[in-house]
C-alpha cells in the first residue's frame, strides 16, 4: 500500500510516518520542512504547504491512501487559525481528481458530533469551565475542526474522521476504545497507541464513512 502521510514532522505525523514503515507501506511525507525527516527505505519526502492552491496535483496519483495529520503544533497559539480548514480544502478535492478515495483524518473531541459525548454533568458544567479558565488554546483548534470535518463528510470520498483527546508521549498500552455517539471518551491516547491505529484503519470497511472518538 502506498500511503500519503500530511502534517509529517508534527508530533503524530512523525509516529505515523515511523509506523507506516515499519508495517511495510511505502509511505510519501509531506512536510514543510524535510530537513527534519531522516531518509529510510520506502520513504519519499515532499516539502510543500498543503494550505496553497494546486500543490498536492503532482504526487497524488498512483497512492492508496491518505493519512491527514496537518495541525497548527502543540497548544498553537491560542489565536483564532484556519490552517486546518484551508489545507483540506485543497486536499479533497485534489484527491477526487486523483482518484485516491481513502482518507483518515485527525480531528479533536469536542469537534462535530462528539460535543454530545460524556455526561451532563461533563457537556454543561466541567467541559465549559476547562475551556474557559485552563485550556482556552484549544477552543481555536476545535474551531478550525469544526469547519474541516463537513468538508470530509460531504465529500465522495471513503473516509474516517478520528477525534483525539490528549496525545501523549509515552510507551504503547496495545489497547484503546473507541467511541461513538454519546458514549464517553477517555483523557489521552498515547502516540503510538495513534499512530498503530491510523494504519491499521486503513483497512478497516467498518470505519468507513464514519466519526470515532480515540483513546485509551
Amino acid at each position: 500500500m502506498r500511503v500519503v502521510v500530511t502534517g509529517a514532522t508534527g508530533f503524530t505525523g512523525n509516529e505515523v510516518v515511523r509506523s507506516a514503515l515499519d508495517a511495510g507501506l511505502d509511505v510519501t511525507a509531506v512536510t514543510r520542512d524535510s530537513r527534519k525527516l531522516e531518509a529510510r527505505s520506502r520513504l519519499t519526502v515532499v516539502t510543500a504547504d498543503i494550505t496553497e492552491y494546486g500543490v498536492l496535483d503532482g504526487f497524488l496519483r498512483g497512492h492508496d491512501a491518505v493519512i491527514h495529520c496537518i495541525g497548527v503544533g502543540g497548544t498553537g497559539t491560542g489565536k483564532a487559525t484556519t490552517v486546518v480548514s484551508e489545507a483540506t480544502a485543497q486536499l479533497v478535492p485534489a484527491m477526487v481528481a486523483s482518484g485516491v478515495t481513502r482518507l483518515v483524518a485527525l480531528s479533536n473531541v469536542g469537534a462535530g458530533s462528539s460535543i454530545a459525548q460524556g455526561s451532563r454533568l461533563y457537556r454543561r458544567v466541567i467541559r465549559p469551565i476547562v475551556l474557559g479558565l485552563f485550556l482556552r488554546w484549544l477552543r481555536p483548534i476545535i474551531d478550525d475542526k469544526n469547519r474541516m470535518e463537513p468538508i470530509i463528510t460531504a465529500s465522495t470520498l471513503d473516509w474516517t474522521i478520528v477525534r483525539l483527546p490528549n496525545v501523549i508521549d509515552r510507551p504503547a498500552r496495545r489497547s484503546f476504545r473507541l467511541s461513538v455517539g454519546a458514549s464517553a471518551v477517555g483523557l489521552s491516547i498515547s502516540n503510538i497507541d495513534l499512530a498503530d491505529f491510523l494504519i491499521s484503519s486503513l483497512e478497516t470497511p467498518a470505519l468507513i464513512r464514519v466519526a470515532v472518538s480515540l483513546s485509551n
